[in-house]
């Protein structure tokens, strides 16, 4: 995500234990360490993913928009969006790229079914559709519909590097 700004938020007290996470995009990511769980709630802003093991990110996790725990050290003890068994945070960049699909799908489709349901009811309004063309309608609409929503299952994922 190239535009996507990272804070890391970590109660690491060594200065170093950031340097090779800053390597990877210098400007876009930034490091706070030696930080107390309040530190990192506090350090929370709006419109934010916040993602934690759970053992001292239970405030933080609460405070952020959209909350992930990984790994398994802590199971169940805070309630979170979403939990990555793994300790693979390419599990995460998979599930955002999902999320931002199926929010592109969900709006063409709603794009799509306002305008289908705009002509089938101004033909309805003159007169032109019999019962039956109508049922014919709503059965193509539900088909075209569900064709849209089944794109989201054949998702060709890129990638994670």
């Amino acid at each position: 995500f190239p535009k996507t700004k990272v804070q890391i938020l970590s109660g690491d007290p060594r200065p170093e234990a950031g340097a090779a996470l800053l390597a990877i995009a210098p400007g876009r990511i930034t490091y706070h360490g030696d930080l107390s769980p309040e530190h990192k709630s506090r350090a929370i802003g709006p419109q934010s993913l916040y993602v934690g093991d759970g053992l001292n990110a239970t405030l933080a996790l609460s405070q952020a928009t959209v909350s992930c725990r990984i790994g398994q050290r802590v199971r169940g003890f805070a309630p979170v969006d979403i939990e990555i068994r793994g300790p693979d945070l390419r599990t995460l960049i998979r599930i955002v790229r999902y999320a931002n699909r199926y929010k592109r799908v969900l709006f063409q489709t709603g794009a799509l079914a306002l305008a289908y349901n705009i002509i089938a009811i101004s033909l309805a309004a003159r007169g032109w559709f019999s019962p039956f063309g109508a049922a014919v309608a709503m059965l193509s609409s539900f088909l075209l519909l569900l064709g849209s929503a089944l794109r989201l299952s054949r998702y060709e994922e890129e990638p994670v590097r």
